[in-house]
């Protein structure tokens, strides 16, 4: 199976070569905002969370309404030049803090992020740009080139990861980013990535912004294992639907309260094997020992949702 071909895509970069990289590797790291720009939204951050939070913290899935409301608006009117600037014909959904406290409890294990848009046509896609310096003790984020492209799938909390019987092969091949305050890697919501918990002595803020086709729809996907085992559900959504999701303040693995139901669609990935990750990013993998993640059975969205 060779990988996907992403030329029936739509692109949304006004770089040509951004976009063929985007498409051919699943990011691309530009330089994104100044130290003054970081600086305001630093206060936001600190008006917001005077005393700093815990573990793995996005302001996406806060309860506190107000909270979201201000950073999704701040951080939109801050940036809105330069996310001007690097795209066409496309359309800001939401925007967030991503923080990480110090301490093992903010390692962020490998995922791919939720399925939000029609992928046979549209990327979902993620401006993710750190408030400091990352480096190898503070949570930088790591990413698997070209994984977007192994299957078309579709992901959520209830849904199973097409990796799950690669997990340290894959996490053998991630690359860390090292990015500079201001620097933005733009991936691609189904490129596998992951980031270790941030063992400096100060947190790692980072804000990001998910971007997409101006034509796109928000689609999400739900699996009922008991009652559907062969078939997913999928939600289409309104464009304010990261803003006003509750499921995010409560139960996550639960089926969508908001949304209109597309019907049942066949759920049929195979998972993916070693053999195929070599053959596709033409690598040879070693066979050694494994090295376990901490909570390797957790899901992401465990860690992320517990509190």
């Amino acid at each position: 199976m060779s990988l996907i071909d992403f030329s029936r895509k739509r692109g949304i970069f006004s770089d040509p070569k951004l976009q063929q990289e985007f498409h051919e590797n699943g990011y691309v790291i530009v330089p994104f905002i100044s130290q003054t720009q970081i600086d305001e939204l630093f206060a936001v951050y600190k008006q917001c969370y005077p005393d700093g939070v815990e573990g793995f913290f996005s302001t996406t899935f806060a309860n506190n309404v107000e909270h979201r409301e201000l950073v999704n608006k701040s951080i939109r009117e801050v940036c809105s030049k330069e996310i001007n600037e690097l795209f066409h014909d496309f359309k800001i959904l939401f925007s967030s803090f991503i923080v990480k406290a110090t301490g093992e409890k903010s390692r962020l294990i490998m995922h791919q992020d939720m399925t939000l848009v029609d992928e046979d046509y549209f990327s979902g896609i993620n401006i993710w740009c750190p408030m400091i310096d990352l480096n190898e003790t503070n949570g930088a984020i790591e990413v698997l080139p070209k994984s977007h492209r192994f299957y078309k799938t579709y992901r959520g909390s209830s849904i199973p990861d097409i990796y799950d019987n690669v997990k340290d092969e894959v996490r053998s091949l991630m690359q860390p980013c090292y990015l500079k305050a201001g620097e933005a890697i733009i991936f691609d919501q189904s490129i596998i990535h992951n980031s270790p918990p941030n063992l400096s002595d100060a947190e790692r803020p980072t804000i990001n912004t998910f971007v997409a086709h101006a034509d796109s729809r928000i689609k999400i996907c739900y699996w009922d294992k008991e009652n559907h085992g062969n078939e997913v559900e999928i939600f289409e959504q309104e464009d304010d639907f990261l803003a006003k999701f509750e499921n995010f303040g409560h139960n996550i693995f639960n089926r969508p309260n908001i949304g209109k139901s597309l019907g049942l669609f066949p759920y049929d990935f195979p998972k993916l094997t070693v053999e195929q990750v070599e053959r596709e990013l033409n690598v040879t993998i070693s066979r050694g020992e494994a090295q376990t993640e901490p909570n390797e059975k957790e899901t992401w969205w465990s860690r992320v949702f517990a509190k």
